[in-house]
């Protein structure tokens, strides 16, 4: 994370009586001038109705676009001059291109600022523009989070059911973040999201994306908040979980258009209605909060959203990212689609999630530097990578003259970029049983690769281990979308069992929480269900108990294992040793940890015993 403070203006606005309190000034500044105008709150109010319904008739009828346009321009630039003194005026006038955070007294939060208009340009598509509210109410502390590698993200995406371009958002999100995954770690959630999935996990992840429909409740926002499908997660929901957990660093809420509504796309107090929902995350602890002031339309709601986390992924800041997102919307569908306008962004805009160039990109590697590049420059870059190239391919024939990949197996793990398909084809098998076979092959390839020589592992064992990751994520995804849960769970599980031996227990806890879910969602269990369903059991239990100290719910997964098994009338030898094994695991982990809990040690050598006598009665 990087946030630097060097060319950052502040902008702060605060209201005293009928007067606004008004200063600019930067970070290093030990002196800055405050003045006082008046202010004229009835203009300003009437001024803010005005580009409501400029916004409505925008939306309403595509004619006359252009006059409107130069209303919404000539709206804005009243806000401008009733808005700001004279002193302040010039300095944002002359000043370069940078970012600013407007600081603004939270009665003044339904004014856009971000829509003031100098003459030339809009406060947000001059600089990276961010919001942050001034309150005299008392605000609790709470956990901050930090930033780990790899950085966690859960897309939610179309919790309801009815928003299939937010669920392929979703996937273009998910496809554009996941490409290093050494750096961020991401999962997706399709359909069928409840409120008790978003309470247990969202404090889990770094990084949030919700594209689904959002409700206002008209006099009670407390009230309001995300539809699911099996009711809201409203800003009440968000306040009784305050005080934990930390909270996600940074929260992107996409709201979608709904056909089910009777209301206008623009309601006259939508900036209340999103600053009541961003507000409550920004009180438990999101220090980057990104909203939409209206439900935006399905496709340029995408558009947006994956040209953000494109330049994100980049390593450019989030006010950056954001500014830049504005300007494509013009550019692909023009002023008049007012798209570039209804984005928000609460918190520091110059704070940049990648600050060491981005996801598998060289440091300062933004597209705007490549078009600098003189063109002999380019040519002798091209030919260098030629060479490199030639020269990489000779040492790969070499080492590997004697090595050609199946390409319908993974007999010796080498799945190369250009056989892809057929490692696609090979976690695609016909039956439970084929594919079992191939994952605990996989599996023994995998640990004889990644312990013969311990603990380095070299970037080819990385790289193959990545292809046969991807290879999962593509088996899950095609399960999901068959409806095939179990295949779902095989696939979930190979990708925990990778994530667990490369130590990345954050990523591998989600991925056993997700085999859980699909194997508890099937309407009957047979033997294999329930062997794997304890194997997932103890897993989670280990990780628990030492990736997040939470003992309790170690516990109660622990005691879950016992009633699963005894539910198997014909036990396997080689499923009960499997069972076993797992259970070993949970307890070298609770027992070890940094954390040690002696009560919740005592139960996992409890249930350890209870395990053993399945595994022999399996083996008699």
């Amino acid at each position: 994370m990087m946030s630097d403070q060097a060319h950052v203006l502040f902008l702060d606005v605060s209201l005293k009586h009928d007067r606004l309190m008004i200063s600019l000034s930067e970070q290093n500044s030990p002196f800055y001038q405050s003045e006082e105008i008046v202010y004229p709150c009835d203009q300003i109010q009437q001024l803010c109705r005005n580009l409501s319904a400029l916004l409505n008739q925008a939306f309403g009828s595509p004619a006359g676009s252009f006059g409107r346009m130069q209303e919404f321009q000539k709206t804005g630039q009243l806000l401008y001059d009733l808005l700001l003194s004279s002193h302040v005026k010039t300095r944002l006038r002359q000043a370069d291109r940078q970012h600013l955070i407007i600081q603004v007294d939270e009665a003044l939060v339904f004014i856009p600022w971000e829509w003031l208009y100098d003459g030339r340009d809009f406060l947000c598509l001059k600089f990276c523009v961010g919001r942050r509210v001034m309150t005299t109410r008392r605000v609790e502390t709470v956990a901050s989070r930090t930033l780990g590698r790899p950085c966690t993200m859960l897309i939610l995406a179309d919790p309801s059911g009815d928003l299939p371009a937010a669920r392929q958002e979703a996937l273009r999100i998910r496809d554009r973040m996941d490409s290093d995954r050494r750096r961020v770690a991401v999962s997706i959630k399709l359909r069928e999201i409840s409120l008790d999935y978003v309470r247990r996990y969202l404090r889990d992840y770094d990084c949030v994306h919700f594209a689904g429909h959002t409700e206002y409740v008209e006099g009670n926002s407390s009230l309001s908040g995300w539809r699911l499908a099996d009711g809201i997660f409203s800003v009440q929901d968000i306040a009784h979980m305050r005080g934990g957990a930390p909270f996600p660093f940074l929260l992107f809420l996409n709201s979608c258009q709904s056909a089910r509504t009777a209301l206008p796309p623009v309601m006259e107090d939508y900036e209340e209605h999103c600053f009541g929902i961003l507000h409550a995350f920004l009180e438990s602890g999101v220090k980057q909060a990104v909203g939409t002031l209206w439900r935006i339309p399905d496709a340029p709601a995408q558009a947006f959203a994956v040209e953000f986390y494109d330049l994100i992924g980049r390593g450019v800041s989030i006010g950056e990212a954001l500014r830049s997102a504005r300007l494509k919307m013009i550019r692909e569908f023009g002023w008049e689609s007012m798209i570039w306008a209804a984005y928000v962004l609460y918190g520091d805009p110059n704070v940049a999630l990648f600050s060491d160039g981005g996801l598998g990109k060289k440091k300062g590697m933004h597209p705007r530097v490549l078009r600098k590049w003189r063109p002999e420059n380019l040519r002798r870059f091209a030919m260098g990578c030629l060479v490199l190239g030639l020269f990489a391919a000779g040492i790969f024939s070499y080492q590997h003259r004697t090595v050609r990949p199946s390409r319908l197996s993974f007999s010796g793990l080498t799945i190369a970029a250009a056989d892809r398909q057929g490692a696609e084809d090979a976690v695609l098998p016909p039956s439970d049983e084929s594919f079992r076979e191939t994952r605990d092959r996989h599996q023994r390839i995998i640990r004889e690769r990644l312990f013969a020589f311990p603990p380095a592992k070299s970037s080819r064992q990385e790289k193959e281990i990545g292809e046969i990751l991807k290879g999962y994520q593509k088996a899950e995804q095609a399960a999901q979308v068959s409806g095939n849960r179990r295949f779902a769970a095989e696939a979930l599980m190979g990708q925990a069992e990778i994530y667990r031996m490369m130590e990345r227990d954050a990523a591998a806890l989600n991925a056993y929480a997700g085999a859980m879910e699909q194997l508890s969602r099937l309407e009957s269990l047979n033997a294999a269900d329930r062997y794997q369903l304890a194997q997932v059991y103890a897993q989670l239990a280990g990780l628990y108990a030492v990736s997040r100290q939470d003992f309790v719910t170690a516990e109660q997964l622990l005691n879950r294992i016992g009633p699963c098994l005894s539910g198997i009338t014909e036990p396997s030898e080689d499923s009960a040793r499997l069972v076993l094994r797992n259970v070993e695991y949970a307890v070298s982990k609770i027992s070890q940890g940094p954390y040690l809990n002696s009560h919740l040690a005592h139960r996992a050598r409890e249930v350890l015993e209870e395990v053993r006598e399945p595994a022999r009665s399996g083996a008699q």
